[in-house]
């Protein structure tokens, strides 16, 4: 299954990028929403999502874990995800000591343009629910039985490449691996959309708390405050240590709650068992394919230059 796998990798990132920009051809003169083109993306990957999965008979409501969680678990997901964002902010701000954010001006534009209700459900429900459905659904679970940890890895590193910018990808490929294992915990998707769904909700409701007027002076400030690069870089690793000790402080939180979902979902000894040995021998392949194959490189070289060009 990780051939196949890596050919729909292939396929998907070369059809999202070329049907992304064959749309946005396609509609450049037509009054488009901006909302629009923030799910224009998921519409694309429908397409080959759905040939891949009839091609190879991929029932998604048989084969993928859609098993209900119960109140308090799902409330632990929540909490999980939110624990989270401190980790990934870290990731963030280390990448942008070297690479640039391409998200910040496209979210303080939905605050201005957009009700709360609306943003939260383009920046957080959305997203949530088709990547959680196409990364830890499908590609993890195209991966899975060659082993757990490795197809964490692998559907990771996929979800990171899909976000098409280098500073997205770094914290994505960190959360792409812990969804997974927090699917392996529960045994239910809807674990790791409520985790998502958190992790992308904070920025909007952060915003959200900001006053209008504050936005509108920095946008406005903005080009006219002159900060010398040596100044900026200061302020970025400054920002890095203390998110750096929320981080750590965060994290161990999360742990502690990671460890309640899978004990209270008896899969607590199954997880120690699969992650045995060290993270080199749980990401060994187990039924002697490969996860990575030919069309897998291709697809990531492919990846790598859309960043560059992005960059």
């Amino acid at each position: 299954m990780c051939k196949k796998a890596n050919w729909f990798y292939l396929i998907l990132l070369v059809f999202t990028f070329a049907g992304s920009i064959g749309l946005s051809y396609v509609l450049e003169d037509a009054p488009i929403p901006e909302w629009f083109g923030m799910i224009q993306t998921y519409l694309v990957m429908l397409v080959p999502a759905v040939i891949f999965m009839a091609v190879c008979r991929i029932n998604p409501i048989k084969k993928l874990p859609w098993r209900i969680l119960r109140p308090a678990d799902a409330l632990l997901s929540l909490l999980f995800g939110y624990m989270l964002v401190p980790m990934m902010l870290f990731l963030s701000y280390v990448s942008m000591l070297f690479v640039d954010n391409h998200m910040q001006e496209t979210s303080i534009s939905m605050r201005q343009d957009y009700a709360f209700v609306v943003q939260l459900l383009f920046m957080a429900v959305i997203p949530a629910l088709a990547e959680e459905f196409l990364f830890r659904g499908i590609f993890f679970h195209s991966y899975r039985k060659n082993g757990v940890f490795g197809a964490a890895l692998m559907s990771a590193f996929i979800f990171g490449m899909f976000h098409m910018n280098f500073n997205q990808f770094f914290y994505a490929f960190a959360l792409g691996v812990i969804f997974a294992l927090l699917v392996e915990a529960t045994g239910s998707l809807f674990a790791s959309m409520l985790a998502h769904f958190a992790a992308n909700s904070y920025s909007v409701i952060m915003l959200r708390l900001i006053p209008q007027d504050v936005l509108e002076q920095a946008a406005s400030s903005g080009s006219s405050i002159e900060m010398s690069e040596m100044q900026m870089i200061a302020g970025n690793i400054a920002a890095v240590v203390v998110l750096g000790i929320m981080a750590a402080g965060f994290g161990a939180v999360a742990v502690c709650i990671y460890r309640r979902l899978a004990r209270r979902n008896n899969r607590y000894e199954y997880i120690k068992q699969k992650l045995s040995g060290g993270p080199l021998k749980a990401c060994r392949a187990v039924n002697g394919e490969k996860f990575i194959t030919v069309p897998a490189v291709i697809a990531s070289a492919i990846g790598i230059y859309i960043m560059i060009l992005v960059q």
